[in-house]
């Protein structure tokens, strides 16, 4: 497991890579069901489509949590994004 220090980010696909980083998302979804799970390209298109609000909170969210912070519960959206 990394130990990931809080980071500055510069958009959705390096926090979304951090997400991958820290073991809160898979790279690619393991299930043959491509609505299934939450990926990278999944969490890429969905930071992308936040309001600019929502889209600076979740960055902000990211960049400033520890790894075991970012991780979710099996069937929910990682932390930083469960709430928008």
């Amino acid at each position: 497991m990394l130990d990931c220090e809080p980071v500055a980010l510069a958009g959705a696909e390096e926090a979304c890579w951090r997400l991958v980083q820290c073991g809160a998302v898979p790279v690619t979804n393991p299930e043959a069901d491509p609505s299934c799970c939450f990926d990278w390209a999944t969490c890429v298109n969905h930071v992308e489509s936040l309001p600019d609000e929502q889209f600076e909170l979740a960055l902000a969210c990211i960049e400033a949590s520890q790894c075991d912070e970012l991780k979710a519960e099996s069937g929910q959206l990682p932390r930083c994004l469960e709430q928008l």
